[in-house]
């Protein structure tokens, strides 16, 4: 399914209070009449001077978002204002002038006559913040998100007391059940529409609504011709974009051409770099920063491969990003199918070590810092000093640099148990073994068995070194090196196999990784994938690989079936004690 614009959200619900919201002060209040309305002479016709009593409240604050991120467009269609949603749960209008708006933070707004009626059973959005324009209400305070108190009063008696505490970005207050429920927090809001029948499991909002294996977004970037020209230029400018995903408009990201073997110009079918936050600084998307676009074509024609593998390192300990999938338009070209990667940056980092945001290292070895291929990897006689720095504190700490020079320094000599020692002081053990496993069985003979699509994670408290998962979409797919020694490319991975207790353990975890892909289910879900993808990769009409969607699923499927097992043999026999 594809996700539906929220912009026509902001159209629906303005159009559902009666009278011109946002009106100029200086002109006289609109009528405000309708079928509903009581008859506008009817004091004249009393002879008592005493008002009726105010019709019941029946006002439901129903929804509250104090941390408008990347959710929806505010009503001039560009910024991210924070909002509530209110519902007329009655059976009469509900003249807006009742209305006040209070925080504990000491904000106040004061429903005017000029704000018309919210009608019986209808729901609208107000805006916190300053009027940015376009048909909306605008309450010229701001909620504090962390820490702060909604008070709601109707014809000057408080009606509710809301109480707001450490509410995410992108995370909203939702009544459940709708309209009758208690608040409770979640990361798949629902401005304008009823409101979901469960929380999210999760509160991370790109896990919730971008990383999911049952939606295909839509992306349009829409850019100047020259800058559509440039993308392709040799030196692969970052250009100036507008861009709108899943009805998010953005006026301003960058955007730019990846890939090696995979690159290609904007006449194929090019990969991409979505920097959201290049030239307007702060700005995000779900919580991130940025992500990639992959195109597939060289190596994942099932556009399947990195979930799956990715997905399977993390479920062993590793740092694998997150995957997605969307449609891309560039102006009004159709450029087909993309997997969303997750970029390896500091969201990245502390998605998976929550304390590490400004502490945690990421470098490339085997590029450069000042571009091309550098064949970098520990004891390669080379310099970790060189190896490109995509991530981490500039300076980095001494300890970092430390660490990475002694692995780089032990792994030059040949593996020993006494040697393997010292390693363990600078090298996360566990992780190794893990990375290794993992590659091994997702067949991963374009990563460090090459070397090739590899990085280093050192771990900003333990300043640890470890292997990360990079370019994983060329798995499943070739049986490759064997299993034992001499199996890597990697200096780590044969060192390990030199040192009697790092091969055996790696034989051992080898089998526990292969119990998670059966435990994960991995080969039923790339069925399922594949078939909820196939509609999209046939109507791509940039569709361009070394091989098919059709000729290439028979192989994934055999392989995520069997190589499971032919790790589990190959670890059992060559040890005795790892035998059922």
């Amino acid at each position: 399914m594809r996700r539906v614009s929220l912009m026509l959200s902001i159209v629906m619900l303005a159009s559902c209070v009666e009278t011109g919201i946002g009106a100029d002060d200086n002109q006289p209040p609109p009528d405000k009449t309708d079928e509903t309305d009581t008859d506008t002479d009817a004091d004249a016709d009393t002879d008592t001077d005493t008002e009726p009593p105010p019709p019941p409240a029946t006002l439901v604050v129903n929804e509250i978002m104090p941390g408008n991120q990347s959710t929806i467009n505010g009503p001039d269609g560009s910024s991210m204002p924070d909002w509530i949603e209110l519902v007329n749960t009655g059976d009469e209008p509900f003249d807006l002038s009742r209305l006040q708006l209070r925080s504990e933070s000491g904000g106040f707004w004061e429903g005017k006559p000029r704000d018309g009626t919210l009608r019986a059973g209808k729901k609208t959005l107000v805006w916190f913040g300053e009027d940015a324009g376009g048909d909306g209400l605008w309450t010229g305070f701001q909620l504090d998100r962390e820490n702060d108190e909604l008070i709601v009063v109707v014809d000057n008696q408080v009606v509710e007391e809301i109480k707001i505490e450490d509410v995410g970005h992108d995370v909203s207050m939702m009544r459940i059940p709708d309209l009758t429920g208690e608040f409770a927090l979640t990361a798949t809001p629902t401005p304008g529409e009823d409101n979901a029948e469960a929380a999210s499991p999760t509160l991370n909002t790109a896990n919730e609504t971008l990383f999911r294996t049952d939606v295909v977004h839509r992306i349009d970037f829409t850019m100047a011709i020259a800058d559509y020209n440039r993308l392709s230029n040799y030196d692969r400018p970052e250009i100036h974009s507008e861009m709108l995903i899943d009805g998010v408009y953005y006026a301003d990201i960058g955007l730019k051409l990846k890939g090696s073997a995979s690159y290609d110009t904007m006449d194929g079918k090019p990969a991409f770099i979505v920097d959201v936050n290049e030239w307007v600084p702060g700005t995000r998307y779900r919580g991130l920063a940025g992500f990639k676009l992959h195109n597939g074509n060289v190596l994942d024609p099932t556009r399947c491969r990195d979930h799956l593998t990715y997905k399977l390192a993390r479920e062993a300990g590793l740092m694998g990003p997150r995957v997605g999938w969307a449609e891309v338009y560039v102006g009004p070209l159709y450029y087909g199918i993309y997997m969303i990667i997750e970029r390896a940056d500091a969201a990245f980092v502390e998605y998976h070590h929550p304390t590490q945001r400004e502490t945690g290292v990421i470098l490339e070895p085997n590029e450069a810092a000042g571009g091309g291929w550098g064949g970098g990897d520990f004891g390669a006689g080379g310099n970790p000093a060189d190896w490109n720095f995509e991530q981490g504190p500039i300076p980095p700490d001494p300890l970092v640099v430390d660490a990475l020079n002694e692995v780089d320094r032990i792994s030059e000599q040949p593996g020993t148990e006494d040697r393997a020692t010292q390693m363990w002081n600078y090298l996360d053990r566990e992780l190794l073994l893990s990375y290794l496993a993992w590659e091994n069985v997702a067949m991963h003979t374009d990563g460090y068995m090459a070397p090739n699509n590899w990085r280093v994670y050192v771990d900003g408290d333990t300043h640890l070194v470890s292997l990360m998962p990079a370019g994983a979409e060329w798995t499943w797919d070739y049986p490759g090196p064997n299993l034992g020694p001499g199996g890597y490319g990697g200096r780590l991975g044969n060192w390990c196999t030199e040192v009697p207790s790092c091969r055996h353990d790696y034989a051992a975890r080898l089998i526990e990784v292969a119990d998670m892909v059966d435990n994960l289910a991995l080969a039923t879900e790339f069925q399922d994938l594949s078939a909820f993808l196939d509609p999209y990769i046939d109507a791509d009409p940039r569709y361009n690989s070394w091989s098919t969607a059709d000729a290439t699923r028979p192989v994934t499927l055999g392989y995520l079936q069997s190589n499971p097992q032919s790790a589990r043999d190959w670890a059992q026999r060559e040890y005795a004690d790892l035998r059922p």
